[in-house]
């Protein structure tokens, strides 16, 4: 009987990379998206009010890990598999997360009213109100059917949703307040989008609790795993804020606005990664060639960003921002050297996840945190955004150091090495014309060196 396949199956790198395509390349148009977003409130409203919106996303992003429960990166089959499969489950587990998305709002709204000053509180508390729509997202679900392209344009819709309230509301710094409008209504189309294609009603009506608890339960490790990451990501941009100001953590999240597509392409990359090892964690040699390859294909899609982006540092804060941010151009090249180590921690972490070692992830990120805080606390009140950059980069090398601990004891041997140094050359030749080429402009001196990335790439095989 035709079923419509092929007759051969797709292996399964094949599988991660049409996933990542397609994610992928939404996920690029969505990050432009933004980026263009980001560069005009950056514009509009100048470093010190862009330290504040910063300063509240980056507070958010705790809450917005406790609200999702963590779902993509526990692997909805792993978490879902014991249980019951499908829309029912998938609408008791988004009731259970609205209920919790409720409690943060409240929760934040307490913070911004007694804690923080205004304008800061206000920004925080608007950005808060887009955790609902954060809780009902269903993009986890369509993950777990292997069914991407839904998802993909959600998230491309998101994103100029929010462009679109942004760039029509916000004209000076008196309009910060304004800024959180279009996280929550991107957030809500999305949302809204995706509940259209997944009848998840029936969860809804037939609310299981039991379901609900388990899966928390499931997801609780790498919660507290992504909390303690995120106090590595981002606690340098809080502690900025608190004892450097607005302004020094406007300059810092300007670079970081420069290396969060990347970053986000690793979210995306890890996303089809997990469900993907998790399918073979019962066939070792299937297992380990997976491991390999999804490595080498992430390294060859991340070290010519890095390499590049450290040499035209300051050409491209310039173009993207304007002079006015020039003194963002310092923490570039560390940031970037530090997402480049975020990014070859990723497919470790996910095969220590798919092997059911879930608990170990928080090692990862426990001692990532520990470093970070310490070194947060010393170098950031006095070099300011140098140090702050700097204790990232030390702290991704010490996750990164024990994820491949982690994972070789887990018996996953690194055997692909020998396969990183075609593209490593082709990546030195690209930074050659990129160094030479700092005077042109920077779309043309990208061009240019992505062209000779592709080249040496195909003639080293």
């Amino acid at each position: 009987m035709d079923d419509g396949k092929d007759n051969a199956s797709p292996t399964p790198l094949a599988q991660l990379w049409r996933g990542f395509a397609v994610l992928g390349v939404a996920e690029v148009v969505a990050r432009l998206v933004a980026f263009a977003a980001t560069a005009w409130v950056s514009q509009r409203v100048g470093a010190g009010a862009f330290g504040i919106v910063s300063f509240a996303l980056a507070a958010l992003l705790y809450a917005n890990r406790v609200v999702s429960w963590e779902l993509e990166s526990v692997g909805v089959t792993e978490v879902m598999s014991r249980d019951a499969q499908g829309d029912s489950a998938a609408g008791t587990i988004i009731v259970a997360r609205f209920l919790s998305a409720i409690g943060a709002i409240v929760l934040i709204a307490a913070l911004a009213r007694w804690v923080l000053p205004s304008p800061d509180g206000t920004v925080l508390l608007l950005y808060a109100v887009g955790l609902a729509a954060v809780a009902l997202n269903t993009r986890f679900a369509y993950l777990m059917r292997g069914a991407p392209a839904r998802p993909a344009l959600a998230r491309f819709l998101s994103e100029l949703v929010n462009a679109a309230v942004v760039i029509a509301l916000v004209h000076s710094a008196t309009d910060v307040e304004r800024v959180p409008l279009g996280f929550v209504a991107g957030e809500a189309v999305a949302a809204a989008f995706l509940l259209t294609g997944i009848p998840v009603w029936r969860g809804v009506r037939h609310f299981d609790p039991a379901l609900a608890v388990r899966t928390m339960r499931r997801a609780a490790p790498l919660v507290l795993a992504s909390l303690l990451g995120l106090v590595a990501f981002n606690l340098d941009l809080i502690l900025l804020r608190l004892t450097r100001g607005t302004v020094d953590a406007g300059h810092y999240a300007a670079a970081y606005a420069l290396v969060s597509l990347l970053l986000n392409l690793g979210v995306t990359y890890s996303a089809n990664v997990l469900p993907a090892l998790s399918r073979l964690r019962e066939e070792p040699g299937a297992f380990q060639r997976l491991y390999s390859d999804a490595n080498v294909l992430l390294f060859v899609l991340m070290v010519p960003c890095v390499v590049g982006g450290v040499i035209l540092a300051q050409p491209l804060v310039a173009t993207v921002f304007g002079a006015a941010y020039a003194p963002s151009a310092a923490p570039l090249a560390p940031l970037l050297i530090a997402a480049g180590l975020t990014l070859s921690r990723f497919v470790p972490v996910a095969a220590i996840v798919a092997l059911g070692r879930r608990r170990e992830a928080l090692w990862v990120n426990g001692s990532g945190a520990l470093v970070n805080i310490a070194l947060n606390l010393v170098l950031i009140p006095r070099f300011g955004v140098l140090g702050a950059a700097s204790s990232a980069v030390v702290t991704d090398v010490v996750r990164l150091v024990v994820a491949q601990v982690l994972v070789q004891r887990a018996g996953v041997s690194s055997q692909y090495a020998r396969r990183l140094l075609a593209p490593t050359a082709a990546a030195a030749a690209m930074g050659a014309v990129a160094w030479f080429g700092r005077a042109w402009p920077v779309p043309v001196t990208i061009a240019a060196g992505a062209a000779t990335y592709g080249a040496a790439l195909l003639a080293l095989g």
